[in-house]
C-alpha cells in the first residue's frame, strides 16, 4: 500500500519536472526517491502534461481571439494544438504497449 509520503513525493515530483529547470536526476536527489522511480514516473506523468499543456494552449486560444488584433494568430495556435494532440495519441499509444 502507498503511503501519504509516497503521494507528496510523486506530487513535488511533477511539480518540479513541470517547471523543466531540473533533470530527473536532479528532482530524485532532491526528493529521495531513485532514478528509476523517476524515469517511470516521467513516464506516466507525460500523457497528462501533454493535456495540460492542450488545455493552456486552447484557453489561451480563446482569450487571444477575443482581442481582435490577435485574430490571425488563430489558425497558428490551432496548428500547435493539432500538433499536440497527435504527439499526445503517439506517447498515449507507446505508453499502452510498454505496460
Amino acid at each position: 500500500m502507498k503511503t501519504t509520503a509516497y503521494y507528496q513525493k510523486r506530487k513535488e515530483f511533477a511539480r518540479l519536472y513541470r517547471m523543466g529547470k531540473y533533470t530527473q536526476r536532479d528532482i530524485a536527489k532532491m526528493i529521495g526517491i531513485r532514478e528509476a522511480t523517476a524515469s517511470q514516473w516521467v513516464r506516466e506523468l507525460a500523457p497528462v502534461l501533454l493535456c495540460a499543456t492542450k488545455r493552456n494552449l486552447t484557453e489561451e486560444l480563446d482569450r487571444v481571439t477575443a482581442l481582435q488584433k490577435y485574430a490571425e494568430n488563430r489558425d497558428t495556435i490551432l496548428d500547435l494544438i493539432s500538433d499536440i494532440e497527435r504527439v499526445e495519441r503517439l506517447i498515449t499509444r507507446a505508453y499502452n504497449a510498454s505496460n
